[in-house]
């Protein structure tokens, strides 16, 4: 019985990634809230490609009816609520998809960086706490390529890339 428990633990995604038991919990908590309120996405929508995904608004309404959720994710006022997720970065404007509500509470005291870093432990997992199986990750030549998109700069100037993301972001 020893053995298995040990076992367990070796299998446990969140541990072998170094999630805390807090994290770890917080995960599942908003996996409930996601679940609740998530959407299918159609195959030909430019933008979420079939994702899952919630409406913002339908998050605020869920969160500030709450006040126990909002005290447990540490969200002060439903004001500050209602700022947060229309700063909330996403690709299609008014929706969140599983990633991109997962980087909103996780980095959402963070820096620009951390969340689009792609490095996050949750991008790891599916929605469900599995470890993702393996894609082919991008070579570095690749990633240095799609660095350079964002590296251009003329005269000591921000590349419009760094332009658009103080814009967007900041």
């Amino acid at each position: 019985m020893k053995e298995e428990l040990l076992n367990s633990r070796k299998k446990d995604p969140f541990k072998t990634l170094g999630v805390s038991a807090e994290d770890k919990m917080s995960f599942f908590l908003l996996k409930w809230v996601f679940n609740a309120i998530k959407q299918d996405s159609d195959e030909d929508d430019a933008k979420l490609k079939g994702k899952k995904f919630m409406k913002k608004a339908e998050l605020v309404q869920q969160l500030s009816q709450n006040s126990e959720l909002m005290d447990a994710l540490e969200i002060k006022s439903n004001k500050d609520l209602k700022k947060m997720v229309r700063q909330a970065n996403c690709v299609k404007e008014g929706c969140l998809t599983w990633e991109e509500f997962l980087s909103f509470f996780f980095c959402r005291n963070g820096s620009y960086a951390e969340q689009v870093d792609g490095e996050q432990w949750w991008n790891n997992l599916d929605e469900d706490g599995n470890h993702l199986k393996a894609e082919s990750t991008p070579t570095k030549d690749q990633q240095s390529n799609q660095m350079d998109l964002f590296s251009d700069s003329k005269d000591g100037d921000e590349s419009s890339g760094a332009k658009r993301r103080n814009r967007n972001y900041g």
